[in-house]
């Protein structure tokens, strides 16, 4: 009698990984092909998925199996860390799950803003003494004798902010916001990298950002601007730095020093004093800014759909599509965390021909588009057909308001396949949209969603961010000095 055989053992696959197998077993062929490649060269090289590649298992099954995902509940629990400033239990929490530097620095981030204390224009604008007299602050003043304020000193005055990259994208969107709402005169408030302000007189104020206190230009319309009789301010984290030597007034950030790159908790804290000092300028200290922290902490803990995090992580291109000032500043971290090349597309240009250079190498993230735009970027975009299969079926992804629904007037099988592919993204948004503080509250939140879906992509790909890989260069100020002097 012959032998038997030894009976071959098949793996058991665990109830949640046999879900998402079944729930997929009607995708289209060439996807399933695609998928299975993906499956493929992940068991090559964790010998994870050997069971799960055959038939119509998906990389889904693989995500399941692999530590690439950010555990639920970790940010929750190092910003708790954070805020009761355990450093032992911050480093032993991040060290444990391997978390990149600036995750945790996009959470300090919450922490400043919720201690951001708008009272700080008076501080930074008048004189000790006076500040010190001020009911607000602790002192007593008699009925019409009280000093002159920060408000006195602004009134009527040309407001110009001006930084470089993350320190005026942001920054500046919202004191050009602001100055609308107000009612502000036109020109009364002008923002740009520091090269483009020019015509500065002796009755302008001019606050200069700059984290790091170095920056090149900076200095240099420090020197420019009071030569020019103009009141200058300094903002930045940096007290010992070249830039609040030079100024007449600082602003020194509460943030502490960015660990990972050039300017990710600072950048929130000067969009913060950007817009605390136009508010001033027209009489208004009472804004409740803290409250902004809130939604921008869920924003930030959200969780994401993996195939978002994938498609973010794969691209070989970010296409981000928005208002505002924050694509700029998203375009910049990009970069940083996972050195990918970022386009940024303004919502309404998004069909005037941008669209077709896009293929499925991008990831393209639209941030609050309209019914209409969501139906021509599906059309022309996601479901169009062409002869070069690339250009087919590029991943879009919409970024709304919590509750907002953008699809009502969509085909339903569009609806359908966004359902199930997670491909709209809500966030929080809490403020009443009258409120001054609502207006720095949309760019805000963009940015806190738009930072965590850049964190969670730099985790799983195991990009570390760290000084070395993403400092700022070529705008420092030691060669340039040595240049002008």
């Amino acid at each position: 009698m012959a032998e038997r055989a030894p009976r071959k053992e098949v793996p058991k696959i665990a109830p949640e990984i046999q879900a998402i197998i079944d729930g997929l077993k009607d995708l289209p062929a060439d996807v399933i092909e695609e998928r299975v490649a993906y499956s493929q060269q992940l068991e090559e090289e964790h010998g994870l998925v050997e069971a799960a590649i055959r038939g119509h298992y998906t990389h889904l099954v693989s995500d399941a199996l692999t530590a690439k995902v950010l555990p639920e509940g970790v940010g929750k629990e190092l910003l708790r860390l954070l805020e009761e400033k355990d450093e032992e239990g911050v480093r032993a929490i991040m060290e444990q799950h391997n978390i990149p530097v600036i995750y945790k620095e996009m959470l300090e981030g919450v922490l400043v803003m919720r201690n951001f204390d708008p009272w700080i224009v008076d501080k930074i604008f008048m004189d000790p003494h006076d500040v010190e007299r001020l009911p607000y602050m602790g002192g007593l003043v008699t009925a019409g004798e009280g000093p002159e304020t920060a408000f006195d000193i602004l009134e009527n005055k040309r407001l110009i902010f001006a930084g470089e990259g993350s320190s005026i994208a942001i920054p500046g969107q919202i004191a050009e916001g602001l100055a609308v709402k107000h009612g502000i005169k036109p020109g009364r408030v002008v923002t740009g990298n520091c090269p483009e302000i020019q015509d500065i007189n002796s009755e302008d104020i001019v606050i200069i950002s700059s984290n790091s206190g170095e920056t090149a230009t900076a200095l240099d319309l420090a020197r420019r601007a009071k030569k020019a009789g103009a009141m200058t301010v300094a903002v930045t984290s940096n007290k010992d730095s070249q830039l609040a030597e030079l100024c007449d007034k600082k602003a020194i950030l509460a943030c502490g020093k960015e660990e990972a790159v050039g300017a990710t908790k600072s950048v929130l804290e000067q969009a913060l004093m950007t817009g605390a000092i136009v508010n001033e300028s027209v009489g208004i200290t009472d804004t409740d800014i803290n409250s902004i922290s809130y939604p921008f902490e869920e924003n930030l803990l959200q969780e994401i759909p993996i195939s978002v995090i994938r498609a973010i992580a794969k691209a070989d291109r970010l296409v981000i599509v928005g208002e505002n000032g924050f694509p700029e500043e998203l375009q910049l971290k990009a970069g940083e965390t996972l050195g990918v090349k970022t386009s940024v597309v303004q919502l309404s240009d998004i069909m005037h021909g941008i669209e077709e250079a896009m293929d499925r190498r991008d990831c393209v993230l639209v941030f609050n588009p309209t019914k209409e735009t969501v139906r021509k970027i599906e059309e022309k975009i996601v479901t169009r057909t062409s002869k070069d299969p690339l250009k087919e079926g590029v991943p879009v992804f919409y970024i709304v308001p919590e509750g907002e629904d953008v699809l009502a007037h969509d085909p339903e099988e569009v609806e359908k396949d966004m359902e199930q592919r997670g491909r709209i993204i809500e966030y929080s948004y809490h403020s009443d949209s009258d409120s001054e503080e609502a207006l720095s509250q949309g760019a805000l939140m963009h940015l806190a969603i738009g930072q965590n879906l850049l964190a969670r992509a730099a985790y799983y790909t195991g990009n570390e961010c760290v000084p070395e890989n993403a400092r700022k260069v070529g705008d420092e100020a030691g060669s340039l000095e040595e240049t002008m002097h």
